[in-house]
């Protein structure tokens, strides 16, 4: 079993109207998808990670720093440390740290958080980071929203030492279907803090090769929000998260939560004048950016057709293989829409009007070139 613990630390500045343009969401990603037990598991969570922060950067229109991603061999303490020392965001930024891993609680500890065994082994507890110090470490970068996702076992141990604090679309998803002033009331409206665990302290908690049954909960009820449906209020999402959990579970695991909202009354925004045209947005999870910088402008609207044209020739030559292929999936990352070779997608992808960003959620390599990207899209 893997217990699924999700903590969110929201700290907000007084800015309540905040405009798209300013607001940049620096996400810091760490997965142990090499682990023999649940590195399936791992993986599936990163994956829906990346498809639904993804859909939200692309409705809201913001950017993201998406090259902070650590997983197999790289999901180590020391990069931990550096990723999170070298962060730097403006006052009105969204950090986002979320972990894929094993995790367990020192029995001698009060504190109801976890410790990240990241890809480290029991002899190796030295090397473990309790997830209070990513807390407190993030919470002093100045930026408006912080939210810490962690997937891991919470569970007691007498071994473990006390740390000192160093149901889903199968289509591709549609911007037009989705209610974006609900996102905007959770990540742009709030003001507050909400710290959210999934299951009791000494619980154990489900995973599954589809992800922690937690963070499955937790992004259904996002994804319910964006279609209008529930409040869109941390209390509530917290709630629905919870119920969802249980019933997944058949009552063996309670989420617990607190949330901390300001209730005063949000004045009515007023009308802000149309933004001009950006390249559409697209997330890449390779730590790749020349490949993202070539993806971004084969979308880029504001050039000619024959640019796009010429520069998908330019990424096929220099970034894949000559028989790599394209796999595109649905939003629920399971259901296969089509296989295409890596030319011809690319191709289409220059000459589409009504695809607005694309996630790469998988790659694999042969030698320096891609041969194989798993890719979902954004309509």
């Amino acid at each position: 079993m893997k217990t699924f613990i999700t903590i969110l630390c929201m700290l907000l500045a007084f800015t309540l109207n905040v405009k798209a343009d300013n607001v940049k969401i620096h996400a810091i990603v760490f997965c142990d998808t090499n682990n023999e037990e649940i590195g399936k598991s791992c993986q599936s969570d990163y994956e829906r990670f990346v498809t639904e922060l993804g859909y939200i950067e692309a409705v809201l229109g913001c950017d993201v720093d998406w090259f902070n991603v650590y997983t197999g061999d790289e999901c180590t303490k020391p990069n931990l440390e550096s990723a999170i020392s070298e962060l730097r965001c403006e006052s009105n930024d969204v950090i986002i740290f979320y972990y894929s891993g094993h995790g367990v609680h020192a029995e001698a500890d009060d504190d109801w958080l976890p410790q990240m065994c990241l890809n480290y082994k029991t002899y190796q507890q030295d090397m473990y980071v309790p997830v209070k110090w990513v807390s407190q470490k993030i919470s002093h970068k100045g930026a408006r929203l912080t939210i810490i996702l962690t997937d891991c076992c919470n569970d007691n141990k007498n071994w473990v030492t006390v740390k000192g604090l160093i149901e889903s679309d199968e289509d591709n998803p549609v911007i037009d279907n989705c209610d974006a002033a609900r996102l905007k009331k959770l990540f742009y409206e709030s003001k507050g803090s909400v710290i959210a665990t999934s299951s009791k302290k000494g619980q154990m908690s489900g995973g599954i090769n589809s992800g922690g049954r937690f963070s499955i909960a937790f992004w259904d009820e996002i994804y319910r929000l964006e279609q209008g449906q529930g409040d869109a209020d941390w209390l509530s999402l917290c709630e629905a998260t919870k119920q969802r959990t249980l019933r997944s579970t058949g009552q063996q695991q309670e989420p617990q939560y607190e949330v901390n909202i300001d209730g005063e009354p949000k004045p009515e925004p007023k009308p802000e004048p149309k933004p001009e045209p950006k390249p559409n947005p697209v997330v890449i999870v390779v730590n790749d950016k020349d490949l993202a910088a070539g993806i971004n402008a084969i979308v880029d609207k504001s050039s000619s057709i024959s640019d796009r044209k010429q520069k998908a020739e330019d990424v096929a030559k220099n970034f894949f293989t000559s028989d790599a292929r394209v796999i595109l999936v649905g939003r629920n990352l399971t259901t296969k829409l089509d296989n295409k070779a890596i030319g011809d997608y690319l191709l289409e992808l220059a000459l589409s009007k009504s695809v607005n960003g694309i996630n790469v959620v998988r790659s694999d390599k042969s030698g320096d070139k891609y041969n194989t990207i798993v890719v979902t899209e954004i309509r």
